[in-house]
């Protein structure tokens, strides 16, 4: 039986699919120790970013330059852990989505441009320093 280039593709896109959302799902899994240890080393670092930028919290900081601090140790402290290939596939680890903060009176995910300028804290409410290691893209 022949098929179709176009059905031959659309059976190899659902097969593509169906493994995506079985990894997806293995990841997921949170009986898995090894997942659950993942999970909460990204959450020690988000943390420990956290508290990093907190110290940094002096009014009149330009904001720009407390989300490049936040960016910046977020990399290099996952880039210290799971350094190591496991079965020959790196595991990916890093910033989940830029650093933010919400501004002065405007609660929210702000994390400035260079071509912005300087927006400077005035007070701060809120920080966020997403991190992961080994997560679904």
């Amino acid at each position: 039986m022949k098929h179709d280039e176009d059905e031959v593709s659309s059976l190899d896109t659902d097969d593509e699919a169906e493994g995506e959302e079985e990894d997806e799902a293995a990841v997921n899994d949170l009986s898995n120790t090894d997942i659950v240890t993942k999970y909460r080393c990204a959450g020690t670092i988000a943390n420990d970013v956290l508290q990093l930028l907190i110290s940094k919290l002096v009014p009149e900081t330009k904001a720009i330059e407390l989300c490049d601090l936040g960016d910046e140790s977020v990399t290099e402290l996952a880039n210290k852990v799971y350094a190591q290939k496991k079965g020959g596939k790196k595991i990916e680890r890093g910033l989940a989505f830029p650093t933010c903060i919400s501004v002065n009176n405007c609660v929210g995910h702000y994390s400035p441009l260079r071509s912005e300028g300087d927006v400077v804290i005035k007070k701060v409410w809120c920080t966020h320093a997403p991190t992961y290691v080994d997560s679904p893209k």
